[in-house]
Parts: structure tokens; sequence; C-alpha cells
């Protein structure tokens, strides 16, 4: 009980604070200490190179910048660590994690770099994943019939993008943002409160992307077609789509990567 408590709270806002007061009593009243105790720091290894010198994170207020004073605001679980030049240099390939304190702790490692859009394959943290199918209209009429990155479209067809979210929990605050190829343009040119695969979500439309924010995900499946005229031929990347828990960035994943012709 105490544990499933804790994995709800990580990817939901309780909006009545006495609630989580209450939550947090209880949390005390029925816990030994073995799962709720001050964290202590883990043992990080980086291409075999312990990470030694690891000290608390802080983040400055407005009034400290303006003021020029030391950051005030400690970030609870959060550490920075100096990594070695040599490392740095070079792409790190494997971090390794030692928990060294009881009970359950959680943690993520978030990486960035530079790939062609064509070449990401699909990933997922496991608690949300997204996969995205294709569907072609010729001439915006008759029948959809599935496509793929070697179906051959023509300007004055419709395409159909389906993205199939999935949840393990109930979520809030997840957001569900693709890009667009440069050869088509949605159908829809507004941006605004919208009701797709059974859920209601405020649909942002710009030049390059969509993105579509949903307060709340409850725990399942839902199908967000977005369908598109296609408005000029050549070969064109359409980049990954992606979904994230924003109160929970950890909880992510997104599609493969593919170009449409």
């Amino acid at each position: 009980m105490l544990l499933w408590i804790v994995a709800q709270k990580q990817v939901q806002r309780w909006d009545n604070p006495m609630t989580a007061v209450g939550v947090a009593r209880l949390l005390l009243d029925i816990d030994s200490g073995a799962n709720l105790h001050a964290a202590e720091r883990p043992q990080m290894i980086l291409d075999g190179v312990a990470l030694d010198s690891m000290r608390p994170a802080t983040m400055a207020t407005r009034r400290a910048k303006y003021e020029g004073r030391e950051p005030e605001l400690h970030l609870e679980g959060c550490v920075l660590a100096d990594v070695p030049v040599g490392i740095s240099a070079d792409a790190p390939r494997s971090l390794t994690v030692t928990k060294t304190s009881k009970g359950v702790s959680w943690g993520a490692v978030h990486t960035s770099f530079v790939e062609d859009m064509t070449n990401i394959s699909q990933h997922s943290s496991g608690e949300l994943t997204v996969k995205r199918s294709l569907y072609v209209q010729r001439g915006g009429k008759g029948s959809w019939k599935a496509c793929d990155d070697a179906t051959v479209l023509h300007v004055g067809d419709r395409l159909r993008v389906r993205h199939t979210v999935h949840a393990d929990r109930d979520m809030d605050f997840v957001c569900l943002k693709a890009n667009h190829p440069a050869n088509v343009e949605p159908l829809s040119q507004l941006s605004g409160y919208r009701y797709l695969g059974g859920r209601g979500g405020f649909l942002s439309l710009h030049d390059s992307c969509f993105e579509l924010f949903f307060d709340e995900f409850t725990r399942g499946s839902s199908s967000v077609d977005i369908e598109y005229n296609i408005v000029r031929t050549g070969v064109y990347a359409f980049g990954a789509a992606s979904v994230e828990c924003t109160y929970a960035p950890q909880f992510s994943g997104h599609s493969a990567g593919m170009s449409i012709k």
C-alpha cells in the first residue's frame, strides 16, 4: 500500500493540500523507517571512472540573481558531479549506479545526441508508449488504406497519421508531440480543445509540429488521428512522435523515425 501511494504521487497532482498532508501522515505512521528516510547519495561510475565529487544541486531565485547572491534553493534529490575531461570529450558509453541506502529509490538518466531522424528506433521507459501508423486516401476520396515509407504519395492525396498512446497507470499532464513532414499541410489549421481518441485535450498546432496536452490520462490506450493534405512531391523526413508525462519526465517514449515520399 505504501509503495503504491508513493508510485501514484510520481505522476499525479493532488489538488487538495489537506489530502496530501493526510497521506504524508499515513506514510509516516505505517512506515517503520525502512522505506522513508534521508536519502544517501548513490555510487556512480562513468566508463569505469568513479564520480566522487558530487554536490547538492542548487537554483538561484530571480531575487538572488538580481542582488548577486549565491543560489539559495536546494533541489531535493538532485546532485551535480564533475566529469573528467577525458570522458566528456568522448561520448560516454556506460553509467553504473549503485544504491547504498535501504528501501526503494527512483532515478532517471537523461541523454541527448544528434542523429538523422530516419535512423531513430522506437523506445519507451515502459510506463508510456506511442506507436505510429499511416493511412492514405487517394485523391481525398474513397477508402483509407494502410501505407508505409515505401508507398508513393501524390499531390491531392490525404494522409492520416494515427498515434496510439498507452499508459500503464493513471497520469496527469501528458503531452504528445509529433513533427509534420515538409510536404504536407494539416487539414485543421486551428489550435483548440479537441476530443481525440475518446479523451479531451488541448491541441496546439505549429508550422513544424503539433502538441496535444492531456490534463488527465487514465490507464489504457487511445488512438489520436491527425489528417494532412499532400501538397508537394519528394522524399521527406518524418521525425519521431514522442509522449511524456511532464509531471514525471522520466516516464516517456517515442516512435521510430521514418521518411515518406
